[in-house]
């Protein structure tokens, strides 16, 4: 059976289709489409929609056992289906999958041995939506901050724990949506992976600064109350930029936070030592957000065409 990919923008060839099935479909100007010959003439079907081969491995996982979550993630993220995972402890394989994976599921359940079975499609209208999750989780966690730092709320630490694995879970399928979607595969693939990466290390530094705020008992400095105003709008800025890229808006966002770790930078010298934990934590979390705007530019430039 020949395969071969059109485009319905006409760069590689010019096509008529029913505009109900485009619309049922939501094809859009532009979008690759896959044709199939077959006997009975030309199959045409969305990329996400073709067949698509079943990836299967098997692994030995015994010898990963600080690294298990890892482990698992680079399998997921590639884009497996089928996984076959030898393990001494199989519960600690299903309770990982629970709370860290969006749609694989555990098949197969034997002594030392666990199968799994990705159970979803993975579209771009999932990555789509996920994403927007993502952005709404992260903000969530840095407003809990607040809480966390000057009221030693353990609730709010408790929250933020659970919203950074919430975060894995979403960060983890997007980043897998986007190596086997074949609708999302262009030049632009490694900067949207890289900016999806850099939102999970934006959840979990906000969790270490709050594991870190457990045990404190020292008030800190009332600076940081305005710190991570600061910085819920500069999360909240990036989503918006995401979703309506204005590139001088979104310089001047970059340089706002380039000066904010400036400032904590010349403050530092004033701090006790719990501040300074402080600081280095908020620090690194304003460096996560302003790569979040590198990897903008980088994926959107072209709109500017």
């Amino acid at each position: 059976m020949k395969r071969k990919v059109i485009n319905i923008s006409g760069n590689t060839m010019m096509v008529s289709l029913p505009a109900k099935w485009v619309r049922k479909l939501k094809i859009q100007k532009g979008e690759d489409l896959e044709v199939k010959e077959t006997d009975q003439g030309l199959l045409v079907s969305p990329l996400d929609m073709a067949d698509q081969q079943i990836r299967k491995i098997q692994v030995d996982a015994s010898d990963y056992k600080k690294d298990l979550q890892r482990f698992l993630s680079a399998i997921f993220q590639n884009g497996y289906d089928e996984i076959g995972i030898k393990y001494e402890d199989p519960d600690a394989i299903r309770k990982l999958v629970t709370e860290q994976f969006v749609g694989l599921e555990v098949v197969n359940y034997k002594k030392e041995f666990v199968e799994l079975k990705s159970v979803s499609k993975g579209t771009k209208e999932e990555f789509d939506r996920l994403l927007r999750r993502t952005f709404l989780i992260n903000k969530q966690m840095i407003s809990e901050l607040h809480n966390v730092l000057y009221e030693k709320d353990f609730e709010s630490i408790k929250l933020v724990r659970q919203m950074e694995k919430t975060n894995n879970r979403f960060t983890n399928y997007c980043r897998r949506i986007i190596i086997k979607s074949r609708s999302m595969q262009d030049k632009k693939t490694p900067f949207l992976f890289s900016f999806v990466s850099e939102l999970e290390k934006i959840a979990d530094n906000i969790q270490y600064l709050a594991n870190n705020m457990e045990n404190f008992k020292p008030q800190l400095n009332k600076d940081f109350k305005q710190t991570i105003e600061e910085i819920e709008k500069l999360s909240g800025f990036v989503m918006n930029q995401y979703y309506k890229f204005n590139i001088q808006e979104m310089f001047e966002m970059y340089n706002q936070s380039r000066q904010l770790i400036k400032d904590l930078i010349k403050k530092q010298k004033s701090y006790n030592k719990n501040d300074i934990l402080v600081c280095m934590y908020l620090i690194i979390i304003i460096q996560n957000i302003s790569n979040l705007f590198g990897y903008i530019l980088y994926y959107k430039i072209s709109e500017l065409e």
